[in-house]
């Protein structure tokens, strides 16, 4: 047992008032004899002694009464019925998070050390028969962590070798596999404790708040906590429905902050839960209740190379776990957030170019981030292949504020290059301070064109302005043409997109080829023209699994049969998508685009993302991903019967920029968050395929795959390069990891 507010048993002291004034009112009366009444003496004498004891139980009564009344106001709290009797077992998991942002310097120790400390000061309160377990947050997973141990040696030995990784917590799945295993342990006392620095991204699994962001501080029943609403905020969706909170482990020595601070204005009081010197955890502090159940996501924690043949589930289709029940088991958050040091990020790096090859200019956008609440002046430095190549001049950080730069590269060699951005100098961190990524400059894209038949005058072929756009362009595109009825044989996976104008409907063999490309992670756009029948397409589609098309056709529209309109023009196009985003500026640039012709599509907003639309609002161009791979539908044909696009300036860049996006040479597309799996399709059906994975470290990883590759052990920050030396399936490629910037 424990007390919220043990200052309040100084009150106990009252319990002396009524001994004093039972001694105070003992008088010891004068005696004289009095003869007519000494044959009473012996009645008096035994009522004198009766009357005693009533007064020593009354003056005993009393001070308990003031006794309990001061305890009562110190609020004692039983942890578990169990310590009642003594010597019961204790089942004790500690939740560790090593994220990268407990790699951070913080009163000029690591948060992490902060973290580990405080795990072992919890290690050396239990006694011998107590059991434990450790479960790190990141990183690969250690052979005994989340496992109960009752000698401590396992736990002592991760808490040595634990560091700070570069991936993002998820604290609320942590909580829900610490309850888990308390919940198979059979011991009467069972303690969970958080050692976390508060991150709010920590706690959010939909990983869209920024790193930093800890919520408003407030005072409630003398707990500085987070949020706002009681014990942790709503944000935390993990934690469940009670909760205890420490903050900054060796800080405190009772009471009062010993040098009061604040956090947003509100000074922080606490109750004496540490000192100095001394054993971490003294007393309970009472448990809050809090709103919501445990959250839900999906995560590995101990992932392993992994074959599939079968495209794995988003997270976004993961199925969601089932809330956990309410449960007693009291949680002890540690907050190891106390005064970092000024730090600066490399929060992002974008690659801007209408396409990657030797000597066309490209540009590198960086911005950097302000962690701290001073302003900062940084120097920033770009790096390829191991040389500097430039350096920024002295940016201005304003406090939580960002800056941002923007280096000029030309490559000078064909093939990838490895870069990165980094901060020149120390802070706070260094986990955040470098930013990599990697370029594909000129090797030549493989793009096939399918068209219904090859016309004897170039000019009038369906795919000629499609050709030409791509043969001119700097993609350093690879053309391939092929027929309809060269399909059945065409070798599909050796191209990384694949172009179909003005098809008829393909009979279910040749669809079916093309519906396994595609969710192999091939790329698929589709060209309307006087060949497509909304019908027959729609039917193809479905005998495919509905993979072939993004959305279902409808019929086709013909401006000149609406009175009042000649044609449409271009209205919206979504400037957020990597490959358009160079095109949304000015409007005038699509808005130029006329249709006279198109055919409808029906685009379910849960399905498929419409990239363009009509003034009216009918999409024109639309995009659906299908597993690794992505199927587009362009509503109108590429000919001047139906449209002037192929004769406006936007077409030639729509169309470059579109395949590089789709062919992965877009760098944006290999970019990779530290812990998320490394994934690429091979066509559906092909053998096991003999990989090399050379990580970070230099070491080449040999592995197999069949259909679709995944790596799922990104933990550290770099390139991973990824090599095919088979002749069918040759293949060089390359991924950046980073570390979350949320």
């Amino acid at each position: 047992m424990t007390f919220a507010a043990p200052l309040f048993l100084l009150a106990a002291l009252a319990a002396a008032i009524p001994v004093v004034l039972h001694l105070v009112d003992r008088r010891r009366v004068k005696q004289a004899p009095f003869p007519t009444l000494r044959f009473i003496k012996a009645s008096v004498q035994k009522t004198r002694r009766r009357k005693r004891i009533q007064d020593l139980l009354l003056m005993l009564l009393r001070a308990a009464l003031l006794f309990l009344l001061a305890a009562a106001l110190a609020r004692p709290v039983l942890t578990s019925f169990g310590s009642l009797w003594g010597n019961a077992g204790t089942a004790v998991v500690i939740v560790l998070d090593n994220s990268a942002s407990m790699g951070a310097i913080d009163r000029d120790r690591v948060r992490l050390d902060t973290a580990a400390a405080a795990a072992t000061q919890i290690l050396d309160q239990l006694d011998d028969g107590d059991r434990v377990a450790l479960i790190p947050t990141c990183g690969p997973p250690f052979p005994n962590a989340g496992k109960m141990d009752g000698t401590q040696q396992s736990i002592r030995q991760i808490l040595r070798q634990c560091r700070p990784s570069y991936e993002r917590a998820n604290l609320a799945l942590m909580l829900r596999q610490a309850r888990k295993l308390l919940d198979d342990c059979d011991a009467p006392n069972k303690q969970i404790f958080i050692l976390t620095d508060m991150q709010r991204v920590s706690w959010a699994e939909d990983g869209g708040v920024r790193a930093g962001d800890r919520g408003a501080v407030f005072r409630s029943n003398s707990v500085d906590t987070l949020g706002a609403t009681a014990g942790l905020p709503q944000w935390c969706p993990g934690i469940g429905n009670v909760i205890s909170l420490y903050l900054d482990p060796g800080e405190y020595t009772g009471g009062t902050v010993n040098k009061p601070r604040e956090r947003h204005g509100v000074a922080a009081t606490l109750p004496p839960v540490y000192s100095r010197g001394a054993k971490c955890f003294q007393s309970w502090i009472n448990f809050r209740t809090l709103l919501g159940q445990a959250g839900s996501g999906t995560h590995q924690v101990n992932p392993a190379i992994q074959d599939a043949t079968a495209d794995a589930p988003s997270a976004a289709q993961s199925p969601s776990p089932e809330p956990l029940p309410p449960s007693p088991v009291p949680v002890i958050v540690v907050d190891c957030n106390r005064e970092p040091k000024p730090n600066a990020a490399v929060e992002q790096v974008e690659i801007e170019t209408p396409a990657v090859m030797v000597g066309l200019p490209l540009k590198v956008a960086v911005t950097l981030s302000n962690a701290s609440s001073i302003e900062q002046q940084r120097l920033v430095e770009l790096v390829v292949e191991g040389v500097k190549q430039a350096v920024s001049p002295p940016l201005e950080l304003p406090p939580r504020g960002r800056a941002k730069h923007e280096f000029r590269l030309s490559l000078q060699r064909a093939g990838l290059h490895r870069g990165e951005v980094r901060l020149i100098g120390e802070d706070g961190s260094k986990y955040d301070d470098r930013r990599f990524f990697a370029i594909d400059a000129g090797g030549g894209i493989p793009v096939a064109v399918v068209k219904s038949r090859r016309h004897e005058i170039p000019y009038l072929d369906d795919a000629y302005y499609i050709e030409q756009a791509l043969a001119a362009g700097p993609g350093g595109f690879r053309l391939d043409t092929f027929t309809a009825g060269d399909l059945a044989d065409a070798p599909l996976d050796r191209f990384k997109v694949v172009f179909c104008v003005n098809l008829p409907a393909l009979d279910a063999e040749t669809a079916a080829r093309l519906a396994d490309y595609a969710a192999g992670g091939g790329n698929l756009v589709w060209i309307a023209g006087d060949n497509v029948d909304a019908e027959a397409y729609n039917r193809m589609n479905q005998l495919s699994g509905g993979r072939l098309l993004p959305a279902p056709l409808g019929d086709a529209r013909d401006a000149a049969e609406i009175e009042g309109r000649d044609s449409w023009h271009v209205g919206f196009l979504d400037g957020t998508h990597a490959a358009l985003r160079n095109l949304a500026a000015p409007p005038s640039l699509y808005e130029s685009v006329l249709v006279y012709r198109h055919e409808r599509m029906a685009a379910d907003r849960a399905t498929a993302r419409v990239l363009t639309r009509l003034d009216d609002g009918e999409p024109l161009l639309v995009e659906r991903v299908d597993g690794g791979g992505r199927v587009l539908m362009l509503g109108v044909a590429a000919t001047a019967s139906w449209t002037n696009l192929p004769l406006r300036p936007i077409f030639m860049p729509l169309l470059v920029q579109l395949t590089t996006h789709l062919s992965g040479a877009d760098p944006m597309r290999t970019n990779l968050i530290a812990g998320q799996p490394l994934e690429h399709g091979f066509a559906a059906g092909a053998g096991p395929i003999e990989i090399e994975l050379i990580p970070p470290d230099g070491e080449t990883l040999r592995l197999q795959a069949s259909g679709r590759f995944r790596y799922p052990n990104t933990h550290e920050v770099g390139i991973y390069e990824l090599r095919v030396h088979d002749a069918e399936h040759r293949l060089r490629t390359a991924y950046a990891v980073n570390f979350d910037p949320a």
